[in-house]
């Protein structure tokens, strides 16, 4: 059969086809983009493919190819083993039926029509970390057999081990296999993964080596069996493997593989669970466990304490005589304490912003953190989807950022919040005005409509055309309180530049997110999709049109939130979907509020003013369809290497992380770029004579970048801490941040008369004991005054930092 007898069978069975080179490249002869959405003619056909032609035959994959995604094995071997733990799980008649090609390196392609889009990309890596099973889906295309051997370099030619319907007419038949059909067939997929084990997640806090004794969750590690772990939780073996690998099917799944034991182990020799399947919860995909942590995620809701105290009341762990105590809930002798507080890096913010950021923190009295965060995100917001950062090829940093900033009633959140929000507030209630008056506009041409309407089904004789129903006019927005995504979808239809939730109170966003969670999953996922401007499909009750398409929905999230309730939604399921990650915290000690005559310089606040109203003017680029999409900016040399120098350290620190630390550090680097170019168009828009380029980001506007993401750093170092802390150790937290605030030192009648809950006798001289056990401080005798007597002892921290006053460091812009 000739090559275009064939490649005319393939576009007959509903596959779309282009001419790939003969060189061994496997490269497309022609530009091949518009085959994605339309096949080729017969003409075209035989163009491509005359009677010497010499072309290969390149197939797309995708919805073009009725839902075509075809799983690329790189060796024989692999696609045997696979096979068989597929068919273990019940889908040998989908294998059977689907076809199957040897490609000319040995491989396998396994022909697939899947009935949801595929967005899964690498299965498994062999040892050596390089590719060993991919998916080709939407946007690539495969080598079909028929093509010439010298299409790859090995001059082998691809062939039909079994050609299924590949070669038959399939338009008009059924839809291809279910997506939870393809998901079983990946999850056997990810059982190969044989790539570098990667650090174990959901680890335990670390206790210090100098503790003597075997800890419990090492004895559970070393003398429990996985069955023990797993088997009361409904997992189930699904097979031993010859290599002694047990692989296992997860709760609520009848056959498959979910996960393998006896794979992986960890640095320090345990034996790992390797999670690969994302419906396995509370693990996480792609996930590995000790046998410790997993029975804690299990059983105990990740409180390694509470799991640690049930094992040694099992008898797992021994603590030497005569070694210090220990409380086996931390693993540790001492509490573990907080990092101090540092200063927000006003130096970081450009001017005006600066300016604006610390007369407004001394005006209010407050962090100047509390203005400057609301104050980023608002402008990160006012960017919108208008401009992308370039890190390399395939990542692009958006212009979107989710921040809350932490703290009880009583500290200043809303005046601060207020003062932050005035520029885009001022620009809302003009834009609502404006859509007030278009809309009175409207209604004046629809009562003239109405009435042309009624005359013209009056008129029987008539041979016009009906009149046209006016358009009604859409509404310009910049902020939104309502934050359901039935509410939002509409409003981010209209203004696809994106959004800004601006609340008081973020805890109703939260709480929102779980409202409809028991019937569909709650509003959590199209969330995530909207922190990275992904296209969102959401189908409404009511209204028209029913179903709303937004192909960049992008929503920049600021607000405050109490402690308790942030506490409350962290210990749901928004920790493990990553929502929380997202979130930039920020929780500064409180301030004693004094009197100050200070105000904003009512020309520095019209000064930001104009300086939104030139970011909100920013005009996106267009793709080849006329659509608008973000215009790329780049990195100048010198601050690219500032980005590699980051990501590098970065990457250092998170291999130490494990659980909610880890998940937002792998945030956080790439917040790092997202500030970076806020900061960059904040300066383009103050007109700073020292930015050379509007379209290159250079190294000040990096650094500032990565000055305001290692805040963020310490930040949530120190809100995780605080969210995870026992009532003794929050109070004693409290204490010294009170201390601090006093000067760093204290008396006993001082914490008697300045901390209610230490009044009684004897209390504050107990709690200050406690500090200096721990190696929180010291007492120290201070001279007597006046008249003589004896010395006074007081108390003082081991090392005072004053958190109001900003440290003197070098300027990122250059200014000391």
């Amino acid at each position: 059969m000739s090559t275009f007898d064939l490649a005319t069978r393939y576009i007959r069975a509903g596959l779309s086809v282009f001419p790939v080179r003969a060189d061994g490249s496997k490269a497309p002869a022609l530009p091949w983009s518009e085959y994605r959405t339309r096949t080729a003619s017969e003409d075209e056909v035989r163009r491509w493919w005359p009677r010497d032609g010499k072309n290969g035959i390149g197939v797309v994959c995708g919805a073009i190819s009725c839902g075509l995604a075809v799983l690329d094995f790189e060796e024989e071997s692999a696609y045997s083993r696979w096979e068989v733990a597929a068919r273990a799980a019940g889908l040998g008649a989908i294998i059977d039926g689907a076809p199957l090609a040897a490609t000319g390196g040995g491989g396998r392609h396994l022909y697939l029509r899947v009935a949801d889009g595929v967005t899964h990309t690498i299965a498994a890596r062999d040892a050596a970390g390089q590719v060993l099973v991919e998916v080709r889906r939407e946007g690539h295309y495969v080598v079909a057999p028929g093509s010439p051997p010298a299409t790859h370099t090995s001059g082998e030619a691809y062939r039909w081990i079994h050609e299924g319907w590949a070669l038959h007419h399939v338009h008009g038949g059924d839809t291809g296999i279910s997506l939870d059909d393809f998901t079983q067939m990946w999850d056997a997929a990810r059982a190969l993964d044989a790539s570098p084990v990667k650090p174990a997640r959901a680890a335990p806090p670390t206790a210090p080596r100098t503790v003597s004794g075997t800890r419990p969750g090492d004895d559970y590690n070393a003398r429990a069996q996985w069955s023990d772990v797993l088997g009361p939780h409904g997992w189930r073996v699904a097979q031993v493997g010859a290599d002694g690998v047990t692989y296992w099917t997860r709760p609520g799944k009848d056959a498959g593989v979910s996960a393998t034991t006896g794979r992986c182990e960890s640095e320090a020799g345990t034996e790992l669970l390797h999670v690969f399947t994302s419906n396995a919860a509370p693990f996480d995909a792609d996930g590995n466990y000790s046998k410790y942590a997993a029975y804690t995620l299990l059983n105990h809701n990740r409180d390694f304490g509470a799991a640690t105290r049930a094992l040694a009341a099992k008898g797992y762990g021994e603590q030497k005589k005569g070694a210090p105590a220990i409380d086996w809930g931390t693993g540790e002798p001492v509490a573990p304490v907080a990092e101090r507080f540092q200063p927000f890096p006003v130096s970081a913010l450009p001017e005006p912003f600066r300016g604006f950021v610390s007369g407004g923190a001394r005006a209010i009295g407050c962090d100047p953190s509390f203005v400057a965060i609301p104050l980023v995100v608002a402008a990160a917001s006012a960017i919108g989807t208008a401009r992308s950062l370039v890190l390399k090829r395939g990542w692009e940093a958006p212009s979107i950022i989710w921040a809350a900033v932490v703290g009880e009633s009583g500290t200043a959140k809303t005046p601060a919040f207020k003062l932050a929000m005035g520029a885009v507030r001022a620009r809302e209630a003009k834009a609502m005005a404006q859509n007030t008056e278009a809309m009175k506009g409207y209604q004046a041409e629809l009562a003239r409509w109405d009435k042309e309407n009624t005359d013209w089904k009056r008129d029987k004789r008539t041979t016009d055309a009906p009149p046209a129903m006016p358009t009604p006019p859409r509404a310009l927005r910049h902020l939104v309180q309502d934050t359901t995504i039935e509410a939002l979808a509409p409003i981010l239809s209209d203004n696809p530049r994106g959004l800004l939730v601006a609340r008081d109170e973020l805890g109703g966003w939260l709480g929102g997110m779980d409202r409809y969670a028991a019937k569909s999953g709650g509003d959590a996922p199209i969330w995530l999709s909207m922190f990275n401007a992904m296209p969102i499909t959401v189908d409404r009750k009511t209204g028209t049109p029913r179903t709303l398409y937004v192909p960049q929905a992008a929503v920049s999230v600021v607000g405050g939130i109490q402690p308790a309730i942030l506490r409350r939604h962290m210990a749901g399921e928004h920790q493990d979907s990553g929502l929380f990650a997202r979130l930039l915290l920020a929780s500064p000690p409180r301030q004693v509020k004094t009197w100050t005559e200070d105000d904003i310089d009512p020309a520095l606040a019209a000064e930001v003013g104009g300086l939104f109203d030139r970011l909100y003017e920013l005009q996106p680029d267009t793709n080849d369809n006329g659509e608008p999409r973000p215009l790329l900016v780049t990195l100048a040399a010198d601050a690219k290497a500032l980005w590699i120098e980051y990501y590098q350290s970065h990457a250092s620190e998170q291999a130490e992380l494990s659980g909610a630390l880890s998940a937002a550090w792998s945030k956080l680097e790439e917040y790092a770029a997202r500030l970076a170019l806020v900061t960059h168009f904040v300066r383009w828009a103050a007109r700073d004579p020292s930015l050379a380029s509007e379209s290159v980001v250079d190294a000040a506007s990096m650094r500032a970048g990565i000055a305001l993401a290692q805040w963020f750093k310490g930040e949530a170092r120190r809100v995780y801490h605080m969210l995870a802390e026992s009532d003794t150790s929050r109070e004693s937290r409290e204490l010294v941040e009170w201390i601090e605030r006093k000067g760093g030192s204290v008396t006993i009648r001082d914490v008697q008369q300045g901390c209610r809950r230490l009044k009684e006798p004897g209390a504050a001289e107990a709690a200050l004991n406690e500090l200096v056990k721990g190696g929180r401080g010291e007492w120290r005798g201070t001279a007597p005054t006046g008249g003589g007597g004896r010395p006074k002892r007081a108390f003082a921290l081991s090392t005072c930092l004053h958190v109001y006053e900003t440290p003197k460091t070098l300027d990122v812009f250059g200014v000391s």
